[in-house]
């Protein structure tokens, strides 16, 4: 799986090129079983939006601004969903981070800094 290389490298492009194929596995193989992973709460929440659009522009709509606590456990998905969620609205996003509480690496979520939120 190509996904969780892409997300730990913050490589954008291909997280995207890869979405639907783990999307697809997740709901062939994983969900059936009654399993999920981290990673796929975000990346069927992406689908939902993509295959959704009256529901993102709900959401879009919906909150003033976007806070996110413990920022320093985002990985590239994530900050992919904040980023397609607060598209065309430019609203606040507050970070919120504690680097003494960092689990990102055990999540293979270790590429992923502050380079990777412009």
């Amino acid at each position: 799986m190509n996904l969780e290389k892409a997300v730990s490298s913050c490589d954008g492009d291909k997280v995207v090129d890869e979405i639907d194929t783990y999307n697809n596995i997740l709901l062939t193989k994983f969900i059936p079983k009654k399993c999920i992973t981290y990673n796929a709460y975000i990346s069927l929440a992406i689908k939902l939006f993509r295959d959704n659009p009256n529901l993102l522009r709900f959401y879009q709509k919906l909150f003033p601004a976007i806070v996110i606590d413990e920022f320093q456990d985002t990985n590239y998905l994530s900050w992919y969903l904040v980023k397609r969620i607060n598209r065309y609205n430019n609203k606040p996003i507050l970070c919120r981070r504690s680097l003494a509480e960092n689990i990102r690496v055990h999540r293979g979520c270790s590429g992923f800094d502050e380079n990777c939120i412009s």
